[in-house]
């Protein structure tokens, strides 16, 4: 599913999905759902018991989400 495609390795593979379009009329459920699944998810150190999100690769990487996190709280989001 689409968890499993977008984090990934961190969501650092190149097939990890990029956009998703999704139906307006699925797509508060879609969300509600995803939401929920991505809230489960644990970020730690990759060899911790139960850590399902490591490390980013390097500190470009590390910038790139920084940056993509300060856009959605400009957006809206909260963190």
């Amino acid at each position: 599913g689409l968890v499993a495609s977008k984090f990934r390795n961190g969501g650092q593979t190149c097939v990890s999905a990029n956009r998703v379009l999704v139906a307006s009329e699925v797509l508060r459920p879609f969300t509600d759902k995803l939401c929920d699944r991505v809230a489960k998810l644990k970020v730690g150190h990759g060899l911790d018991e139960g850590v399902t999100v490591g490390p980013l690769i390097n500190a470009d990487a590390v910038r790139k989400v920084a940056a993509q996190v300060e856009d959605a709280k400009t957006k809206g989001a909260t963190v």
